[in-house]
């Protein structure tokens, strides 16, 4: 079995609010579980009598994908979903919702939001230039850039310095 990442919060699903669930990692895909306890006020958000729950998810500038939730405990308003794979596959901010239809009524929860930031290889260098950073670190008394693209450049710079 799989090891996975339980994300677990609250949701109203009248007072409208956003609720910061966190960082999460670019590619850790199939592994983000969000498991949202759904509110009326300060009382469980009762799904007895859904039809249908889904969460929405965008990011900053486009709709991404429904997800369809599992109802885990439908008196309690426990639901529960894996986060897809492009919701993740990316550095970006990412907010979503969940939508509830009961009877012909369909009620949005207030919304939660997420970080993906970069898997740490992203900043990896390439190996055969792990033998000059010392010295040149040494002699510009800085970092190298954290834009790949940019690596060549710094280290031809730092040659001449050398």
């Amino acid at each position: 079995m799989s090891v996975l990442k339980n994300i677990s919060f609250q949701l109203d699903m009248i007072n409208q609010g956003i609720e910061n669930i966190g960082t999460l990692v670019q590619d850790d895909t199939g592994a983000n579980i969000l498991k949202i306890s759904l509110r009326k006020g300060d009382k469980p958000y009762d799904l007895t009598d859904a039809i249908d729950v889904n969460a929405q998810i965008k990011d900053e500038f486009i709709f991404l994908t429904t997800v369809p939730c599992d109802i885990e405990d439908a008196a309690n308003g426990i639901i529960s979903f894996v986060l897809p794979d492009v919701t993740i596959d990316e550095k970006m901010t990412c907010t979503g919702e969940i939508q509830v239809e009961i009877d012909s009524a369909r009620l949005t929860s207030s919304m939660f939001e997420y970080e993906v930031r970069e898997e740490l290889a992203n900043y990896a260098y390439p190996s055969n230039y792990k033998h000059i950073y010392p010295i040149v670190i040494f002699y510009l008394g800085d970092t190298p850039p954290p834009n790949p693209e940019e690596v060549d450049v710094w280290i031809d710079t730092s040659k001449e310095i050398l």
